[in-house]
């Protein structure tokens, strides 16, 4: 399982060659301020096995696979790759997709489980308490 760390003044995890789960976690952790909520409440209700994910235009999306037409397009250029080969796309796998956009560019992508994506949410809960001195 991935680990986040702060990286100077910004978020950063382990396992993570592309930076899109520190660009993740630096969307994540602006959902509260864009839409007036607690930050805790926000993304329990985002990512929970049925959530609705994030969206930020031009930014980065976040969301729920439930079929193999939901995969970002390298995971679909000679087949699966190594490591996602399991995927059944049934409620009990959970599998997420990460993508980090970049208009008139490349996305770059990763999938992750669900469990491990709250897990990494959680963590990143917990540099920001220990930051702000809660």
């Amino acid at each position: 399982m991935r680990r986040v760390f702060w990286n100077g003044c910004v978020l950063a995890a382990t396992d993570d060659p592309d930076g899109v789960f520190a660009d993740f976690l630096g969307c994540a952790v602006c959902l509260g301020n864009l839409y007036g909520r607690p930050l805790a409440d926000e993304l329990a209700e985002r990512f929970a096995p049925d959530g609705s994910g994030m969206i930020i235009p031009d930014t980065f999306v976040a969301y729920r696979v439930r079929t193999a037409d939901d995969l970002p397009d390298e995971y679909l250029v000679g087949g699966l790759s190594s490591g996602w080969t399991h995927l059944t796309f049934t409620e009990a796998e959970e599998t997420w997709a990460l993508a980090s956009l970049s208009p008139g560019g490349v996305a770059l992508s990763a999938l992750v489980e669900g469990a491990e994506l709250r897990g990494l949410l959680d963590q990143m809960s917990d540099l920001l308490r220990v930051r702000d001195g809660g």
